[in-house]
């Protein structure tokens, strides 16, 4: 029969735990989670892991004009605002940057819609889908 999608707000971390330029990652209901803070003070959140081997985004490189995040291993550059490729697939390090791109095809990455509520900041997810991100 019919699923209901059981969404819900879950909370990531406290709100003055990101500070402009600080990230916080966190696993919720099996989901990684990677969160930040612009200078402006607005929050994103993206995947935790980056979509080649799924390995840690947290201390990636934020470009805030084009909203992007640097994932740390590969330097794909992943969109804060859909999570798809910005440029260039795994183009690091030279030589086993490439190498992993053809192994791996091009895939965007999660981006949850963000909040912060009562002094956390909390991103929307599917209760149930933790299938989905295994």
């Amino acid at each position: 029969g019919p699923t209901m999608a059981a969404e819900a707000w879950v909370r990531v971390c406290p709100s003055d735990s990101v500070t402009p330029g600080r990230q916080q990652d966190a696993l919720i209901s099996g989901a990684a989670v990677l969160c930040g803070r612009f200078s402006n003070g607005k929050v994103w959140a993206i995947s935790a892991k980056n979509s080649a081997t799924g390995t840690e985004m947290y201390g990636g490189q934020v470009d805030e004009a084009a909203q992007t995040l640097r994932d740390p291993q590969w330097g794909t550059q992943y969109s804060l605002v859909d999570g798809q490729v910005v440029g260039k697939w795994c183009p690091s390090p030279p030589i086993i940057g490439g190498l992993i791109g053809t192994i791996f095809p091009q895939n965007g990455v999660w981006v949850p819609q963000v909040r912060e509520q009562g002094g956390y900041i909390e991103v929307l997810i599917d209760v149930d889908a933790k299938a989905n991100f295994e």
